[in-house]
This record gives structure tokens, sequence and C-alpha cells, in this order.
């Protein structure tokens, strides 16, 4: 999940001609006349520096200031962007000229994160907000924590799983002779206390999450507060009547692990046979019901030469997103480092198909893909990690921690939710020094860094397989090259 900043909207300027990629056909009458939308996928939370855009589904968030996220507010189809510049223009005391430029403005920036979209019919949207909710005198942004709650919880609510899979740290000693669900009591209380936070989005993960008695009634619990259930799962477990209730709370979106288009390959994949085809018929009938469905692929040594059939698999199947990456290693997996690990001739490779199939796919069939291995172009971080900084990693006992691949250590074990509440446990000494690594931590690369503040050394996690240290330099980072060998 990653932060975005979006600069301010009202300014001065005469011109509300749009000048975007997507928009910049468009006149200036026919603009004016369009009714702008938001997806139903997206909330505003007011924070006491800006205004976060929240997309429950995809786990993204952008900075957005107050008077955009005013008009913002107003993109729910009821109105034409004349009309908004009028409202606008009214609330603010501003010319209306002016106030129409700052909603185009406003549309060209978010249009190119894919945040709305213009329709040439007013149809309201279901969920409205208030403007006048966004009218305030934001902070500077020098607080600890920066935000007043996580923006995403992953609840991790059982330990155990149907799969093997090769490659996942759940996999490990460690977790795998534990038997653990989360309690229904306790996950309620993390749930009052995350709506009061303003909680948007929620993942329910596991091990199998399908495997946890209580499954239904959270899925239920989350949706009554407003906090989107993102829904992880390996999708063998999946029946009807379970498709027909998510259906019937408004979830049309699932996310499912599928590593291959092989039966062989998948049933190895999972350690489990007959997998494959239980998951390829859960899936078909998923999509036959409407549902979107998300797929993940983790790459490894046993399935790297199928990913150019696997993603001609995926789109056969009506499969809405596919995401890409390569296996990487865990504290918890450690034997994952040699064994299953893509090398860099490897990684070159899934990077040409990847690259040629989007291309072949472009205008039907969303691909993603991230390389959490590849070595950043610069010292400048290309990813954050956002744990302890907008996301918490629930587990089943009700520790709470930054990271599900980190096992128990006492220096990210956050505090246990049975004895803390949310709240403290967010603003608390202990995640204050996650947030802000103590310098004495700090390798001298990362004290003389201008992105330590936000880059924290990179990824802990990779870190310590790596090099034994939570806090050396990430194993990405080019200012490594300067350090003894």
């Amino acid at each position: 999940m990653a932060s975005r900043v979006i600069p301010s909207g009202i300014k001065d300027g005469e011109n509300i001609l749009i000048q975007s990629e997507r928009f910049f056909l468009m006149n200036q009458q026919d603009l004016l006349t369009k009714f702008p939308v938001t997806s139903g996928r997206l909330r505003l939370r007011k924070e006491r520096h800006c205004v976060l855009i929240i997309d429950r589904v995809y786990g993204l968030y952008w900075e957005i200031p107050p008077n955009q996220a005013v008009i913002f507010s107003l993109f729910n189809g009821a109105f034409t962007v004349t009309k908004i510049g009028e409202i606008i223009s009214s609330i603010y005391s501003v010319p209306r000229a002016r106030a129409v430029k700052a909603v185009c403005d406003t549309i060209t920036l978010l249009s190119n994160h894919n945040l709305v979209s213009l329709q040439n019919n007013g149809v309201p949207n279901n969920f409205f907000w208030d403007p006048k909710n966004f009218i305030f005198a934001s902070e500077e942004p020098n607080t600890t924590p920066l935000y007043k709650g996580p923006v995403m919880i992953e609840f991790l609510i059982t330990n155990s799983c149907n799969f093997r899979c090769s490659y996942c740290y759940m996999n490990s000693p460690d977790v795998r002779e534990l038997d653990e669900q989360m309690d229904f009591r306790l996950f309620k209380k993390i749930a009052q206390q995350a709506r009061d936070l303003e909680v948007k989005r929620a993942v329910l993960s596991g091990g199998e999450p399908l495997l946890c008695k209580d499954f239904s009634k959270m899925v239920e619990l989350l949706c009554s507060y407003d906090i989107f259930p993102y829904i992880s799962t390996n999708g063998f477990l999946v029946t009807n009547d379970l498709v027909d209730k998510l259906y019937s709370l408004g979830i049309t979106f699932i996310h499912v692990s599928f590593d291959s288009h092989n039966p062989l390959t998948f049933d190895a994949l999972t350690g489990k046979k007959g997998a494959f085809e239980a998951v390829k018929k859960n899936l078909q009938f998923m999509k036959n019901k409407g549902m979107n469905i998300l797929t993940k692929s983790v790459i490894t040594k046993e399935n790297c030469r199928e990913v150019e059939k696997l993603i001609d698999f995926c789109y056969q199947l009506g499969v809405f997103k596919l995401e890409i990456a390569p296996c990487i290693p865990s504290v918890r997996g450690r034997r994952t480092l040699h064994s299953l690990i893509l090398d860099d001739d490897e990684r070159i490779i899934l990077k040409e198909v990847v690259t040629r199939k989007k291309e072949e796919y472009k205008s039907c069939f969303e691909i993603s893909y991230s390389d959490p291995l590849k070595k950043w172009a610069e010292v400048k971080p290309e990813t954050y990690c956002v744990g302890g900084i907008s996301s918490l990693v629930i587990f089943p006992n009700g520790r709470a921690d930054i990271c599900e691949m980190i096992p128990d250590e006492e220096k990210f074990n956050l505090g246990n939710l049975n004895e803390k509440s949310l709240s403290e446990i967010w603003n608390s000494e202990k995640v204050k020094s996650i947030r802000n690594i103590p310098k004495h931590l700090l390798s001298e690369i990362c004290k003389k860094c201008q992105y330590q503040t936000t880059c924290r050394t990179g990824c802990f996690n990779l870190s310590k397989v790596v090099y034994g240290d939570y806090f050396s330099p990430d194993p990405r980072c080019p200012a490594r090259d300067a350090l003894p060998k």
C-alpha cells in the first residue's frame, strides 16, 4: 500500500480547459456540462494535515488538501462541472471562473489516478459526503503518528490452512504447529475500535480465512461498520452460499491465489492433490455469479517457465486483474532464500514476458507486475514500508505487529489487543520508535540519507534475511555499494 500526495487545486488562473491526457480533446463547453463521478470503492477521511482518499479495494490512499476534498465530495454524479463551480464559488467566496478552474484542475489530477470519471447524464451515487465536513485549516504534517489511526488493518484470523504452499511463510515450522483462530469477541472489540478510528479497509487473511468458523459473522460485522472486508483466499473452500452472502452485503471483489495453469504444477505448489480442479471450478462459478476476481501469482523456480500460459489462462477465466510477483524470502521462511527465489536472469525473462503480455491485453485485462527484489535505480526508495505508518497486522491471538513476515520479535511486537485498545497501541512509544528509528540503530549511510524518515532503512524483513540485521540498509538500495563487503 503506497501513499501518494496530490498537490493543491484552488489557485489563480483563467484558462479552464483541462490539458490532462484523458481530457485534452474535450472542448471547454462540453466539459462544463459533464457530471464528475467517483467510484464506490473510495472513502474520504479527515486528518489533521490533509484529507485521505482511500481506495478500499486496492488498498491505496492519497493525501489531498481540504479545499480539494470539498470539491471531491461533490463528485457524486448529481452535479455538472458548472454547478460544482457555482457551489465552490459560494463556499469560498471566490469568483465563479476561478472556482470552475479549481474544479477542472481537481478533475485533471484525480483522473490521472483513475479516481474520477465523467458522465454525460447525472446518475447520483449511493454514497454522499457533506462538503462542510472538509472545510478546516490543516496543520503542518509534523506530528507522530501522521494519521489518527490505521488506514488498513490486516486480520490474520486463523493460522490454519488446507494448503501447504512451498513458498509461503505460513508453512514454516513456527507457524505450522499453531492452530489458532481469532475469537469473535476479540474481533468484534477490535472492529468497533477500528470503526471509531475510521479505518476503511480490513484484509481477512490467514492461513486460509474460510477455515475460520466465524468468518461470515466477521464479514457482516465489518460491512455494518463501513469497513470494506478484502478477502484473501486460496479459493478451495468457496461455495455458492458464500458468494450469495457476499453479494447480499455488496461485496463483489475477491482475491484468490492462483500460481499455475498446469494442474501438476499447481497441485505440487500447494501440496494438495486435486487443488487445481477445485479452485478452477470455483473461479468459474464466481465469475458466472458476477464476482470481480483478483488473482495473485507468486513466481518461483517451479512455475517461472509457465507464466505466459498462466496469463492467457487467467484471461480466459475472466479474471478482473492478475498480480504477478516473484517470490521473496522472509524471516519466517528462510528455506525459500535459495531453493525457490528466481535468479537475476530468470527475473529479467519474467519481466520481459509480463511486459509483452501486458501490451497484448492492455485493452481488456489488467496485469500488474512488481519485483520486490529489483535494485532501486537511485538511492531514493521506489517503494515504502507502511507498517506502523498506515497499517497494522493483527494475529489470531490479538498480537499487533507491523508485518506478517516477521516472527514474534520483541522489537516489532506492538502489544496485544486483549490487553490494550487499538488507539493505545497506535499512539504508543513502541510504535513511535518504529516510525522513527532511533539513530543509534542506523548505519552511517542511513543517518545521512535525506529519505531516512520515510524509508526507515527500507524493508526490515529483507534486511534481516540477507544481512542478519533488521535495520541494515535495504539490500536494494544502491547506497549499500559504499559499505565494506
